[in-house]
């Protein structure tokens, strides 16, 4: 279970238990300390000092730190959990020369001697937080500082700690996808003779073979996801970040891709939750918008929820409402709204939408908890789930290349587009007119144009792909599925620099 706790936080333990020294020589140390807990996750993480070090001193030379300030820095990190053996622990010293020190194992810290173990501190890499660090856990008498006070949202795969509301500043460049409404026209599907049988909608979601029967749905708006972006002259090089807010997501391994995604198909309708099943990684153009290489790979955790499960309009996904049973709140990312999530897991606890719908990550499906998972045995479930739905597992959904040009899949001799797929054709699309049948999908996307620091411009990108099988027989007789994928996403691009 991932566990990402917000740099907000660690600007209220730097501001109270950095050395002044330390605030003097380094311009930011709280900015600083944001790209190397961000770029060094792993290595802090492990149990040996020196793959934190090397990656340590590559953050610092890439941010063109040297002299007092980077020895700072580097004093700062010699004195925490990172790279040290999972028994270690932060011992402060009430009594002695130092504020404290790193020990082997608790055992080790005398307390009988007047020091005190902080049994609170956890290792930064993990929880994207500074309270891994000796000048963060002891205050300046030699005192364990108190733990801070987090918000938890616990879902059937991850922990996500977040900034608290107000507090949605990344101190390191980063690039912001938000997804936006659907409008328009952004590809179409075609027979083999490439005379148009369809058209595709923008900021729509199009899914499986020529026999399927869900149709066409929008995606959600509102949602948005930084990348941590280095910026070479016009060039931006795009990799994940592990800090989520309440403003934006994470793109790491775990992290959400978009709010909880309803697919919409009478009593088979579902409801599922995206999440990154690889980090981003990608470039971008800054003079032109163009991005033809972002890599997105997710996993798809499917609910079978049924169309009447939650509000009283029908969604397939639980949504931020007003009272339980009440009507869904609409929000946006500037004016986000707060209600109560009207089912599963989180149902009448209190929630934030930044989507038209009320959909939100706040308010999932399925109703398990750590101890008693609602997973997909029987594989087809039965209502497995404490609020009656049915889990069906992950299913891998490869969005690579997410691209602003244009894609274009042609079907090979038998007319069907993935392996294993069924029957010929694309979502179920083929009788327009009569007898055709289709053997090509074209999308595009749209390029942003050039962009400037901290100005949002509009962008769509656009993906076709293939989805495999679910373990539910139904759903994949439904949706035909393994069946091929098109997808748009309408929204806007900003490059946050700060």
């Amino acid at each position: 279970m991932r566990l990402l706790v917000a740099s907000s936080l660690a600007v209220l333990a730097l501001a109270a238990a950095a050395p002044r020294t330390v605030q003097a020589q380094c311009a930011d140390v709280t900015a600083i300390r944001t790209v190397v807990e961000a770029t060094c996750a792993s290595q802090c993480a492990g149990t040996k000092k020196k793959p934190f070090n090397k990656c340590l001193n590559k953050s610092l030379k890439d941010q063109g730190l040297n002299g007092k300030c980077k020895k700072q820095i580097k004093k700062i990190y010699n004195a925490s959990l990172c790279g040290q053996k999972d028994t270690a622990v932060v011992c402060c010293q009430q009594k002695g020369r130092k504020i404290g020190t790193i020990k082997k194992k608790p055992t080790q810290c005398k307390t009988n001697k007047g020091a005190s173990l902080c049994t609170g501190a956890v290792r930064g890499s993990v929880a994207g937080a500074f309270f891994d660090s000796v000048t963060d856990v002891c205050s300046a008498a030699g005192a364990c500082n108190p733990t801070p006070t987090t918000t938890t949202t616990t879902t059937t795969t991850t922990t996500t700690t977040t900034i608290p509301l107000g507090s949605c500043n990344l101190n390191v460049p980063s690039l912001q996808f938000t997804t936006g409404t659907p409008t328009g026209t952004c590809g179409q599907f075609l027979d083999g003779s490439d005379d148009k049988l369809g058209d595709l909608n923008c900021g729509g979601l199009n899914i499986g073979g020529g026999s399927g029967t869900v149709l066409e749905g929008p995606t959600p708006d509102g949602a948005a996801n930084r990348f941590l972006a280095d910026c070479q002259g016009d060039v931006c090089t795009l990799t994940a970040t592990e800090l989520a807010s309440e403003c934006w997501d994470c793109s790491a391994e775990g992290c959400n891709f978009g709010t909880p995604l309803p697919i919409v198909n009478s009593g088979l309708s579902t409801c599922v939750l995206n999440t990154f099943k690889t980090p981003v990684s990608g470039t971008i153009d800054l003079s032109t918008g163009v991005t033809t290489d972002l890599s997105i790979n997710l996993n798809s955790q499917v609910f079978l929820t049924g169309l009447q499960r939650y509000q009283p309009d029908g969604g397939p996904c639980p949504v931020c409402s007003v009272a339980i049973g009440g009507p869904a709140i609409s929000g946006t990312p500037e004016s986000p709204a707060t209600g109560v999530c009207d089912g599963g897991p989180n149902a009448g606890e209190p929630c934030r939408t930044t989507n038209s719908q009320g959909l939100s990550s706040n308010c999932l499906p399925g109703g398990a908890t750590e101890e008693e998972p609602c997973n997909p045995d029987p594989p087809v479930g039965n209502g497995n789930c404490a609020d009656g739905s049915a889990n069906l597992g992950a299913i891998p959904v490869n969005l690579t290349p997410l691209s602003t040009g244009v894609l274009s899949q042609t079907a090979d001799g038998d007319g069907k587009f993935c392996n294993g797929q069924a029957n010929a054709g694309c979502f179920g699309r083929n009788d327009a007119p009569v007898g055709s049948l289709c053997r090509k999908i074209e999308t595009e996307g749209a390029a942003a144009g050039p962009i400037a620091p901290n100005t949002p411009v509009a962008v769509t990108m656009a993906s076709i792909f293939c989805i495999p099988a679910t373990s539910n027989g139904i759903i994949n007789l439904s949706a035909d599925l393994p069946g091929p994928g098109q997808i748009s996403l309408p929204g806007t691009f900003e490059l946050i620099v700060p």
